[in-house]
């Protein structure tokens, strides 16, 4: 009998998680997670079967070999303090790797097998899942639930965790888009679920096998005198595109922590 997968840390992400390997067509047998978000771990064992909430988090890691730490950055250092772990104990974080060196040595003499950036999408098997380092069971475990990407380096995952932190600031584009239509007099909800598809249809067109670089997409787009080079110049006059990769610089380095 396979030995369950420990959850540490019930959030969005996690329950994202959970979800998807429940209705994944291979779900991983019994998997136990921690009792801290009790209303999330309730539902999700509610839910699902094979769910089971553990009466504490040291429980988790008494009963499993391979451990999902999904715990936010802010109280992780206290939460891996508190846990006894054994050789041979595999970890995987789901946590933002935000200045999380040190994970590898407060494990011990657990094993830090990766470090897993998983998106909602999870729950429906969908969207990206980075993976660093890439292995042949983590890749399998996590292939169920999205798209694997094995990244080599820790540099290379905060890169694109710092990409990640756009879902809030997408939505604050369809929603602001949504308000200018709103007030044109269009019906929000219509104007909303309108912009949402076609942004869907763009950034499908940019994910499709063989699909041109996005800075190609940007040209093709265009047509001398057409609405979307008005919309390019007019972005680009305002050095639009410009912050952007300033926003994403400010976020990498808060994950890259402190100059060393």
């Amino acid at each position: 009998m396979r030995a369950p997968l420990g959850v540490i840390g019930v959030g969005e992400l996690a329950s994202a998680l959970v979800t998807g390997l429940c209705e994944a067509a291979r779900p991983p047998g019994e998997i136990v997670v921690s009792p801290r978000n009790a209303p999330t771990a309730a539902a999700l064992a509610e839910r699902f079967e094979a769910v089971r909430v553990a009466a504490s988090n040291q429980e988790v890691v008494d009963q499993c070999e391979r451990l999902l730490l999904a715990v936010r950055p802010q109280v992780a250092r206290e939460v891996v303090g508190e846990l006894v772990l054994r050789p041979g104990q595999d970890v995987v974080s789901l946590m933002a790797p935000i200045d999380d060196e040190w994970l590898i040595d407060a494990l011990a003499p657990a094993r830090l097998e990766s470090r897993v950036l998983v998106l909602p999408g999870a729950a429906r098997g969908e969207g990206p899942v980075a993976v660093q380092p890439g292995s042949d069971d983590v890749n399998e475990l996590f292939g169920r639930v999205g798209s694997v990407m094995s990244v080599p380096e820790r540099e290379d995952l905060i890169t694109l965790s710092a990409l990640s932190s756009w879902a809030a600031p997408v939505y604050g584009v369809i929603a602001a888009a949504t308000g200018w239509a709103a007030g044109q007099g269009a019906d929000p909800q219509v104007a909303g679920d309108y912009f949402a598809a076609v942004l869907k249809v763009f950034v499908d067109a940019a994910a499709a096998p063989g699909a041109p670089p996005p800075d190609v997409l940007v040209r093709q787009a265009q047509t001398p005198g057409g609405l979307n080079e008005q919309a390019v110049e007019l972005l680009d006059a305002q050095g639009w595109f410009e912050q952007i990769a300033g926003v994403l610089e400010d976020v990498r380095a808060r994950l890259a922590g402190p100059a060393r």
